[in-house]
């Protein structure tokens, strides 16, 4: 399972990460999105993460009413 998804992880991000190879302010964000979805069993760490990445750009910021309707529920 672990390895379908990071085969699937990698194909969604090989089009992206062609194209903005050293642009960091594109994949530092995607990596720190990736890292609270990691951390969803933390939400204090989860929730860092997502603020951190949208601290840096603002897209994460439309993420923020999916993260709060996940946790609320727990």
């Amino acid at each position: 399972l672990q390895a379908g998804l990071a085969a699937a992880l990698l194909y969604l991000l090989h089009p992206y990460i062609n194209q903005f190879t050293g642009r960091l302010d594109h994949i530092v964000p995607a990596l720190l999105l990736l890292l609270a979805i990691l951390l969803y069993r933390r939400p204090f760490l989860s929730g860092s993460a997502l603020g951190a990445a949208g601290v840096l750009v603002f897209y994460p910021f439309f993420l923020f009413p999916l993260w709060i309707g996940y946790y609320w529920r727990k």
